[in-house]
């Protein structure tokens, strides 16, 4: 117990003493996990969406890709198990661990506040002057636009695509605590176990289970780059993400994964989950199956490693 206690000490002063406004690398290590797409209904995934933070509006972008139905939009699942993870230094707090995490990928993170401060009214596009309008004050401002077949461009601002990370479960009160205190994300340390087929997970004894049975498509492993369809991964978990632990903490962060040393195998995904452990809207109590790597969207088994940002205010 005193063990634990010194950890979280150390880990607490770690943190504390890097400046947050650095995207620096804090954590780092190995990742044997499985990747799966799951797809489910636009309205049932903006359901999911966090509605406690003050001052933002989130929404959902509209991934154009391969294998994704009409009015779904992907959710994944991440069961692995980090190997020799944690601080670059000192090295002796690195653990292994099992953790699951559940996210939505492509969240728009709209400011109320920004979205009306500002009001822009465009009187002619062919015209030569568009109106202004801040604070009550309105300028006339010469001005031309032109466009291209091609132009993808908003003239009212790009948002970037971010994921929010709704729950992580590992079977180490430590690094839930970690997880939760330096990242803000809803984190609980429960049962799990992972073998070299199958996860499972029950939490605190009660009947809110989830088991994952996986079957290899493949006698070994590949670098990732052979597979066309690990492409929605790349793009997935590089996106920077964020957590509601705290509804008035806005704390984001990054996962910087190599690619380029990625080895992959498809395999495919047979799930059961029962009620508690995820988000209302997702199936529970029923078979949900996906196809594997070979195929878009399809579930992929994964060595690789990563570095991890420090956390910062977004």
């Amino acid at each position: 117990m005193a063990g634990r206690s010194l950890q979280v000490m150390l880990a607490t002063l770690l943190v504390a003493a890097v400046p947050s406004c650095l995207s620096l690398s804090l954590i780092e290590g190995h990742y044997h996990t499985w990747w799966s797409v799951v797809q489910l209904p636009r309205e049932d995934v903006l359901d999911m969406l966090p509605k406690n933070m003050p001052h933002r509006n989130f929404t959902l972008q509209k991934p154009k890709l391969q294998g994704l139905k009409d009015g779904m939009h992907p959710v994944v699942l991440e069961l692995g198990t980090e190997i020799r993870t944690g601080p670059v230094f000192p090295a002796f707090l690195q653990a292994t661990f099992t953790e699951f995490k559940f996210e939505i990928p492509w969240v728009n993170q709209g400011d109320k506040t920004n979205a009306i401060r500002y009001k822009v009214i465009l009187n002619d596009l062919l015209a030569s002057v568009f109106t202004v309008s801040y604070e009550n004050r309105t300028k006339s401002i010469p001005f031309t636009i032109r466009f291209t077949k091609n132009d993808k461009s908003n003239i009212f601002g790009k948002s970037t695509p971010t994921v929010y990370k709704y729950v992580i479960y590992t079977n180490s009160s430590f690094e839930s605590f970690s997880t939760k205190e330096f990242y803000n994300l809803n984190s609980a340390a429960i049962k799990m176990n992972m073998s070299s087929d199958g996860y499972f997970m029950q939490y605190k004894n009660t009947a809110a289970i989830l088991r994952a049975k996986f079957k290899s498509q493949a006698t070994k492993f590949s670098p990732a780059s052979k597979y066309k369809y690990f492409s929605v991964y790349q793009q997935i978990m590089s996106q920077e993400w964020f957590g509601d632990a705290d509804p008035k903490t806005y704390t984001c962060a990054s996962h910087h994964y190599d690619f380029s040393t990625t080895k992959v195998k498809p395999a495919a995904m047979h799930l059961m989950v029962s009620d508690g452990l995820l988000p209302p809207k997702f199936p529970t109590n029923k078979a949900i199956t996906t196809l594997g790597l070979n195929h878009p969207l399809g579930t992929a088994e994964v060595y690789t490693t990563f570095k991890l940002t420090i956390p910062h205010g977004c």
